[in-house]
């Protein structure tokens, strides 16, 4: 029973596939943060320039 158990203890088979894990959730949380800060960074960039255009339209229009 104590050669069973330390098999076990001293195995490490999947200790470099806990690692490999453990980097790809690092990088895909890393993406996911960046994707959404920069979402909303684009979302304003859109929302300012929609803004202006719709000014410069109005302008427009009072020339007319």
């Amino acid at each position: 029973m104590k050669t069973i158990l330390n098999h076990y203890r001293n195995d490490r088979s999947g200790l470099t596939s806990i690692e490999y894990g453990l980097i790809v959730m690092a990088v895909a949380l890393a993406a996911f943060t960046a994707y959404f800060l920069a979402g909303d960074a684009i979302s304003e960039m859109i929302t300012h320039t929609t803004s202006s255009l719709d000014t410069v339209a109005s302008r427009l229009d009072d020339q007319e």
